[in-house]
């Protein structure tokens, strides 16, 4: 007889699609056993142990009392199975605690209390719901590749329009994706459901939604109501969810594509011969007949509709400063690495926003895959008001601001501490002094506080000092008359004729 394990591994396997000889070889077992198990539902598994046992187990005789244990547990919403294992122990049961777990954990789905999910139908043309998905390992062409699609999907008639795309699917995509559903599905509901998803929703704050603004306005304008589920909650969607993994599993499995508009041909004809004239499951009629009634109740597309624009979306920047958009990665500036940002991204650029809607940066976008677009800029620290204020004591001493910017040029990173030091040493020498050392290293690039010390020290030792400052006009009282002869140029083209003869 096969534990627990074994035959939760069984049934898994066959929920995932998997043949029964696929199962019985990869789990080693006997394609008579696969099939027994899958034949059973979990009770009937659990009554056929039961029955089958040669030997009592040693937690048969306290079931009986971890169940009503466990049914106290779970209407007080927590079910411990540790302290049934101490209690039972104490009651003389001497198994392993592992086996105590494990029964607890058969008997939770019983006496789950969870959200409980009713069935319900809309009426005709009230209610859309909206969804996307990806796969990966598609075969298009000479290659396999990641494709992106969305669904939609009429609530009441179930008939589906689903779109492909060959990249992450932007906002602005997903806009024109409604527009072309609903010209597909020949008038709009009053109703569409989505998800949290980022093309639609910027974040939620206890019930209330901040929508990107661009999907809003197109809302407003097409005069419907959005309907957002609440984060990690698919199933309040599950129309658009089952039909998601109808795509996936009803149409791309075996299929070859010889290129992307191949892929939306043969979608478009098994939407249209096999999705929409298959009975549904739930329903009894097939999508296409009931859509035929559904339409009518649909409120008529408008011929004319706005451009729609690029929206924004909330993205958290990494802590290298960088933030991921279609598959690139753009940086972002300093004081707001590791921070959430707003992103646009329009056909050209990639514009970044502060959550306040303070523009930060636009990028030129780049529709390769897998770049850094990095500028230098936002990996340089900005400027505060201490070093404001320091490099204004500098150039008060300088009188040149080429020394303070050389300055920080040299110690991008170490620009105040710098500073200190050097205005802390023209404190302590002659202010005319240090002024010639400081223009001397100006000169040659090399301002800094080692440089000027070791240069102040060097004139001292050699007893140089400041250079005297020239005089000025008004103090030369010299006489008009100094008493030198006025001569010719040609008496001293004489004399140097005469010195130059041998």
């Amino acid at each position: 007889m096969k534990g627990w394990g074994m035959i939760n591994q069984i049934k898994a396997m066959l929920m995932e699609g998997k043949k029964v000889a696929q199962v019985a070889r990869q789990l080693k077992v006997d394609r008579k056993t696969v099939r027994k198990y899958r034949d059973m539902s979990m009770e009937e598994v659990g009554i056929y142990r039961e029955q089958s046992g040669e030997r009592c187990g040693k937690l048969d005789r306290f079931k009986d009392w971890i169940k009503e244990q466990v049914g106290r547990m779970a209407e007080d919403g927590v079910i411990n199975a540790q302290s049934i294992y101490e209690s039972v122990r104490k009651m003389g049961y001497s198994g392993s605690a592992r086996t105590v777990r494990r029964y607890v954990e058969r008997l939770r789905p019983e006496l789950a209390t969870g959200r409980a999910y009713q069935p319900f139908e809309t009426e005709p043309g009230h209610q859309a719901m909206v969804d996307l998905g990806e796969k990966r390992q598609v075969r298009v062409g000479a290659s396999r590749v990641t494709v992106y699609f969305v669904v939609m999907v009429l609530s009441w008639s179930r008939r589906k329009y689903v779109e492909w795309f060959d990249r992450p699917i932007d906002t602005q995509m997903f806009l024109e994706f409604h527009e072309r559903a609903f010209q597909y599905f020949e008038g709009i509901p009053r109703e569409v459901v989505y998800d949290q998803t980022r093309l639609a929703v910027l974040g939620e704050h206890y019930g209330e939604i901040e929508f990107n603004q661009a999907f809003y306005s197109y809302v407003q304008w097409r005069r419907f109501q959005p309907w957002i589920c609440r984060k990690a909650d698919p199933e309040s969607k599950g129309k658009v969810e089952a039909a998601v993994r109808y795509v996936k599993r009803g149409f791309l499995p075996g299929r070859r594509f010889e290129s992307f508009s191949d892929l939306e041909g043969q979608c478009r004809q098994w939407l249209a011969e096999i999705a929409d004239r298959k009975p549904h499951e739930t329903t009894g009629r097939p999508p296409g007949e009931a859509w035929e009634q559904e339409r009518i109740h649909l409120r008529p597309v408008e011929p004319d509709h706005p451009e729609i624009g690029p929206a924004f979306r909330i993205q958290q920047a990494q802590p290298d400063g960088l933030v991921k958009v279609l598959g690139n990665r753009y940086s972002v500036p300093r004081s707001h690495h590791g921070r959430p940002v707003k992103i646009r991204v329009s056909e050209e650029r990639v514009d970044i926003h502060a959550l306040d809607g303070i523009h930060l940066y636009s990028h030129w976008r780049s529709f390769e895959k897998g770049r850094r677009i990095m500028i230098p800029e936002h990996y340089t620290r900005s400027e505060g008001p201490v070093s404001r204020q320091l490099a204004e004591q500098l150039l008060a001493i300088l009188g040149e601001a080429e020394g303070v910017e050389q300055l920080r040029r040299l110690f991008p990173r170490h620009f105040r501490e710098q500073s200190r030091q050097i205005l802390r040493l023209a404190q302590t020498v002659d202010r005319t002094l240090f002024v010639q050392a400081a223009q001397r290293l100006v000169s040659h690039g090399c301002l800094s506080y080692g440089n000027l010390k070791k240069t102040l020290t060097y004139l001292d030792e050699q007893g140089i000092g400041p250079t005297p400052p020239p005089f000025a006009a008004e103090s030369l009282r010299l006489p008009e008359d100094l008493g030198l002869a006025n001569r010719s140029s040609l008496y001293y083209d004489q004399v140097l004729d005469e010195e130059v003869k041998p």
